[in-house]
């Protein structure tokens, strides 16, 4: 073969591929061993030349139509030998066969123990006709594959963190929850808050114009949503504060009769007469200090 190191089927794995392609069942990995023979493969093994160590496989893959990854790991208490075989197994019969680079596999004794995974690619006419056993108990995670998907996992985070922050949002206790800041109008650094800075930059107020800036000041305020060049609310921009407003209006009022003066009319209604001089009449006060609907008062916070 024209690579140094490979692997194939066995006899006894052409066999059960044969079987597999006929509809009767599929070829089924369940170990791996490893052993320090230096022959090259051949067909017609039936167990390594060496066998140093045997165990479960841990993951499977397929890499196309034809190929299969099978990943085996060789834990860090596990060594003190060299790596020159490797075997793959349907319980105790040898399916692959392959060779390896000679290694040695350290172990805790020589000081630079580490988890070694040896990934063997198996070549089958159709990869879908390949099964793994594989016991969860003994599945480990290699170093690199941890740290991919905890890569991964912090892009995810800092992905959704950046799409909320400036949210605003209310909450039933006093304090702000763990990323959230009270929206009390602080004044808060540019680069502790960088991230919601580059958000709302100084919309609510530019702190001292260089290194701060400050929050909006939801305390006590109902919201109303931007209107953003429909016309409901025109002249206003994104944060700006609006003092509280009754929309203008206007009353009627029946005036009651009495015998007077000015020809029976008594002088109640506004601008009414009496003997040719205008009285205004005003009614009786009513209300709090502030037009409000009914309410519930929670804690407003924004995302950092």
């Amino acid at each position: 073969m024209s690579n140094s190191y490979y692997a194939i089927l066995t006899d006894i794995g052409k066999a059960k591929e044969a079987n597999a392609l006929a509809g009767n069942g599929n070829i089924i990995i369940t170990h791996f061993s490893v052993g320090d023979g230096e022959l090259l493969p051949n067909s017609s093994q039936v167990v390594l030349q060496n066998e140093k160590y045997r165990a479960e496989v841990s993951a499977i893959s397929i890499k196309n139509e034809t190929t299969v990854k099978i990943e085996c790991l060789l834990p860090k208490e596990i060594g003190g030998f060299n790596i020159a075989e490797i075997g793959l197994w349907q319980n105790n019969e040898l399916i692959v066969v392959a060779n390896y680079p000679k290694s040695y596999k350290p172990t805790l004794k020589d000081g630079i123990a580490k988890d070694i995974i040896i990934n063997v690619n198996m070549g089958i006419a159709d990869a879908q006709k390949v099964e793994i056993v594989v016991d969860n108990s003994v599945v480990m995670a290699s170093r690199a594959f941890v740290e991919d998907e905890i890569s991964a996992l912090k892009a995810k985070i800092e992905e959704n963190i950046t799409a909320t922050t400036g949210q605003v949002a209310f909450f039933a206790m006093t304090t702000a929850p763990v990323g959230w800041l009270k929206a009390n109008g602080a004044t808060i650094s540019r680069i502790t808050y960088a991230k919601l800075f580059a958000q709302i930059g100084t919309t609510f107020g530019g702190g001292n114009g260089s290194t701060t800036f400050q929050l909006p000041d939801l305390r006590g305020e109902f919201l109303r949503g931007w209107d953003d060049s429909r016309g409901n609310d025109m002249g206003r921009v994104l944060g700006s504060w609006q003092e509280d407003s009754i929309k203008n209006h206007s009353h009627t009022f029946t005036t009651g009769s009495a015998s007077d003066m000015n020809g029976g009319r008594f002088p109640l209604s506004v601008d009414d007469y009496y003997g040719g001089q205008a009285f205004t009449n005003t009614t009786s006060a009513t209300g709090g200090l502030e037009t409000r609907p009914r309410n519930i008062a929670l804690l407003a916070c924004i995302k950092y």
